[in-house]
């Protein structure tokens, strides 16, 4: 129902995805994260910087903006908001030399020992009615080649029981489901539209 809406930028749409889960069950010890996140160049924007162009990116990795991006606030306020304690994030955001897409390695420390099939199970639930959210098996993580050209933000889990922590792959297209493509979905939301219209591929 609201009139004006804003979107998300890229890297927090993939951050905030990825830890809203275990947040609203109060899973997070301490509620701190830790989100080292992947982007090709089109995630640190349009402007002619010699800095982005494939050429200078190609055979090396960059983190930029370390524990000053503009994005870390905007993760910890929509965190925030489905927590009734402060929520931490740690944020490495890093340029690597592809174009698009985004891959964020959420690491969480767990509040208590929890198993795997019921942190999936969580998440699967948390995003049953979330027709652009698709969370991988058991065993499986998410690869770029999988949401770069779709909305789609694909999550997997893999969890390290000795240090009772888990560790979230939250992938997106940055252009789309960072975007434009996000930009679309809510706009069919306030039409009255069905989320996928105009979103989906014939193959999809």
């Amino acid at each position: 129902k609201a009139s004006l809406i804003a979107n998300p930028g890229c890297y927090p749409t993939a951050v905030i995805l990825g830890a809203t889960p275990l947040l609203s069950c109060g899973l997070v010890k301490d509620n701190f994260i830790v989100a080292n996140c992947l982007s090709g160049a089109s995630g640190a924007g349009r402007k002619a910087d010699v800095d982005l162009i494939l050429p200078e990116l190609s055979g090396n990795v960059r983190p930029y903006k370390v524990a000053c991006h503009r994005h870390q606030p905007e993760m910890i306020q929509a965190l925030q908001a489905i927590s009734s304690d402060p929520v931490k994030v740690c944020f490495v955001p890093q340029l690597i030399p592809i174009e698009r897409g985004i891959i964020a390695t959420i690491i969480i420390r767990l509040a208590k020992a929890v198993e795997l099939e019921e942190l999936l199970g969580i998440y699967s639930q948390a995003y049953s009615k979330s027709p652009f959210v698709r969370i991988s098996p058991i065993g499986e993580v998410p690869e770029l080649k999988q949401v770069v050209g779709s909305n789609f933000c694909d999550i997997g889990l893999a969890l390290s029981p000795e240090n009772n922590t888990l560790i979230v792959f939250s992938c997106i297209d940055n252009l789309l489901k960072g975007m434009a493509g996000q930009a679309v979905q809510n706009m069919n939301l306030m039409f009255g539209l069905a989320e996928e219209t105009g979103l989906l591929r014939s193959e999809e």
